[in-house]
């Protein structure tokens, strides 16, 4: 996929992260119409993932229109990085861990579909080649995905991502 240059940041990394929100982001592109953990990716300390089938094409869409409101873009992503880091400066020289309550809380969601759910709601082709052929468990190197590890649990690699 092609990476497209939103500005350069100028800022020490204050977290250590490798991506970090730019200070001076493209104007032409609309942060609030990107998922945050694509760009500039969400900070977190625990992810939980719901994975599901669409049974009923038109009633699905209709939830996620209801649920779009809720899904976390770049411009919040970028809002939440600037709120740990007034945390972190508000928190400096306090013994760590820190109590839970010193933490910034957030709860932040993002959508992703297959191939084949975005077949069943008829939302057209994002033109890549590899998310084209179909499933993660023949395309994970042309995804950039790495292989299911020997240690996952076999009733979460399924038929759809084997170790092979």
């Amino acid at each position: 996929m092609a990476q497209v240059p939103i500005g350069q940041y100028n800022k020490p990394v204050p977290d250590n992260r490798a991506i970090v929100p730019l200070e001076n982001p493209d104007p032409s592109i609309d942060l609030t119409n990107i998922q945050g953990d694509i760009y500039p990716t969400f900070p977190k300390k625990v992810e939980h993932f719901i994975f599901f089938s669409i049974a009923n094409p038109e009633a699905f869409r209709a939830k996620l229109g209801e649920f779009r409101q809720y899904i976390t873009t770049a411009a919040d992503v970028i809002k939440n990085l600037e709120d740990i880091e007034q945390a972190r400066q508000q928190n400096k020289g306090l013994p760590k861990p820190l109590p839970k309550e010193r933490l910034v809380k957030l709860a932040q969601y993002q959508i992703g579909f297959s191939k084949s759910g975005m077949d069943i709601l008829g939302a057209g082709s994002p033109n890549d080649p590899d998310f084209e052929k179909g499933s993660q468990k023949t395309q994970a190197e042309g995804l950039g995905d790495e292989p299911a590890p020997d240690s996952t649990p076999q009733k979460f690699v399924g038929k759809f991502w084997t170790k092979d």
